[in-house]
């Protein structure tokens, strides 16, 4: 008799996953943006061009998340079910990849609009949150 070595992962918690990483990005922005407004000294203390430099650098890991790590997902099949394709192996691993790559260019982009006030940042903070919606399972899946 022999055992599968792989847990079992439902989708319902790769879904948990999706939205925990959501739900911390939209907080964390949140909070810094209101931070920010409270608190416009920084404006002084950073240049915009540091804040340029980070929304960039969000922009890229989360255009890594879309453009290439995406492309790697594999397809759902027609008559696999959700739970036997979460399980799979590199569907996991390549979705928490490009989750995680999304979330932190928005992560990065937030500290970078907080800092410096920059429009840019700003921008690749919504690129990012978008491309993390982008990502959702239920997309990966075929569903959407």
């Amino acid at each position: 008799m022999q055992h599968d070595a792989r847990p079992v992962v439902p989708v319902r918690a790769m879904k948990l996953v999706h939205s925990a990483l959501t739900l911390a990005l939209v907080i964390t922005t949140s909070a810094l943006v209101v931070a920010r407004y409270l608190t416009g000294a920084l404006d002084a203390a950073y240049p915009p061009a540091i804040g340029h430099a980070i929304g960039a650098a969000g922009a890229v890991l989360a255009f890594i998340a879309l453009g290439v790590i995406r492309r790697r997902i594999p397809e759902r099949g027609r008559h696999q079910d959700a739970d036997s394709y979460w399980n799979q192996g590199s569907t996991q691993r390549l979705a928490l990849v490009a989750w995680s790559l999304a979330e932190g260019g928005g992560m990065l982009s937030a500290i970078g609009y907080f800092l410096t006030g920059s429009n840019a940042a700003f921008t690749a903070l919504l690129f990012s949150l978008v491309a993390l919606l982008w990502l959702r399972p239920a997309r990966l899946e075929g569903e959407a």
